[in-house]
C-alpha cells in the first residue's frame, strides 16, 4: 500500500521531490490523520503510521517497543563543562564568542584564557585623562580592550568601551568625568577576567 496525503498542495510537493520534502510530507500527513490509500480509503493515525514504517525512507525509525526497551544513552562531554559554566557569566555571549572562534571550543577556551591573563590585573591606562598624552594612551588601551571584548563575546562591554574611546577624543569633556568612566570600565574588564579565571581553572 502507498500512502498519499489528501492535501493537493502536499501531493504537488511530493511530485517534485527534494532530499527532505517527501519524507516531511508523508510524516506530516500521517501525523495529522490525513493519509489515504491509492483507492481513497481513509486510515486512522495508528494504521497510517504502521503502514508508513514500511516506506524505505522510514526504515530507520525504531519500533515503539524497541525504543522503550533500549533508551539511547545521554552522552556528557566533560571536556566542555567549562563552556556550560561560562554561559552563566553575566555579559558574556558564548554563542557570539564561539562563532568568532569558527565554532572551535578549544580555540574559544584559549581566547578566554588569554583575555583573563591580560585583564585580571586591571587596565590602569584607562584612568588617565588629565593630559593629551594620557588621553591618547587611554584611547589606545580602550581600543585594544574593545577588540578583545568583541572577540570573546562581551559585546555590551565592547560597546561601552567604544563610547568611552569616542569621549576621550572630545576636548570639552572634563578630565575627572573621563577618569571616573575609565575607572568603572577597568573594573568591568577585571570582573569579567576574574569570572573567567574561576570558570576555566
Amino acid at each position: 500500500m502507498v500512502l498519499l496525503p489528501k492535501d493537493p498542495d502536499a501531493l504537488a510537493t511530493l511530485r517534485r521531490p527534494t532530499r527532505e520534502e517527501p519524507l516531511r510530507v508523508l510524516v506530516s500527513g500521517c501525523l495529522m490523520g490525513q493519509a489515504c490509500g491509492v483507492d481513497g480509503t481513509d486510515y486512522g493515525m495508528g494504521q497510517a503510521l504502521g503502514s508508513l514504517r514500511t516506506h524505505p525512507l522510514l526504515r530507520w525509525l525504531p519500533r515503539r517497543d524497541q525504543a522503550a526497551a533500549d533508551p539511547a544513552p545521554v552522552a556528557v562531554d566533560l571536556a566542555l563543562e567549562w563552556l556550560a559554566r561560562a554561559q552563566c557569566i553575566d555579559g558574556l555571549d558564548t554563542v557570539e564568542g564561539l562563532a568568532n572562534a569558527a565554532g572551535a571550543a578549544p580555540l574559544y577556551q584559549r581566547m578566554l584564557r588569554r583575555y583573563a591573563d591580560i585583564y585580571n590585573a586591571g587596565l590602569p591606562a584607562l584612568r588617565g585623562a588629565t593630559t593629551s598624552a594620557e588621553r591618547e594612551t587611554a584611547m589606545v588601551a580602550c581600543h585594544s580592550a574593545r577588540g578583545a571584548c568583541s572577540l570573546i563575546g562581551a559585546t555590551a562591554l565592547a560597546a561601552r568601551l567604544k563610547r568611552h574611546e569616542e569621549d576621550l577624543a572630545q576636548a570639552d569633556i572634563a578630565a575627572a568625568v573621563l577618569a571616573g568612566a575609565g575607572l568603572g570600565l577597568e573594573g568591568e574588564l577585571q570582573a569579567l577576567a576574574r569570572s573567567l579565571v574561576a570558570v576555566l581553572r
